[in-house]
């Protein structure tokens, strides 16, 4: 984390190279503890003179990248700390992903 920002909220690879997020992902798992956590933090941004929330998850759905959405869930899932309180306002958006309803499923108590 630099400057209230992270490679996840601000670099072009959650957006553009799905593979390339899925090896960064899968490479924060191997390093274990938690590492992965960051894949949870959020910060805001102004667009247009307003505030919005931004996420790795939040980017990969203004984006429309289908891959990416579902490797940050199915990620997300596997996280002791239930974060989802963070993407209510994109909930809408992520319905039609198998990936949701996994990470649903497995959000701790």
């Amino acid at each position: 984390m630099f400057n209230r920002a992270t490679s996840f909220t601000e670099g072009d690879f959650v957006t553009d190279d799905h593979e390339q997020l899925l090896n960064v992902l899968t490479n924060l798992k191997r390093l274990g503890g938690d590492h992965i956590e960051i894949i949870n933090y959020t910060n805001e941004v102004k667009i247009d003179g307003v505030l919005h929330l931004n996420s790795a998850l939040h980017r990969a759905v203004d984006n429309g990248n289908q891959r990416s959405i579902n490797y940050i869930l199915y990620t997300m899932s596997h996280i002791d700390v239930n974060s989802s309180a963070n993407y209510i306002d994109i909930i809408s958006d992520l319905l039609d992903y198998e990936e949701f309803h996994h990470f649903l499923q497995h959000l701790p108590s």
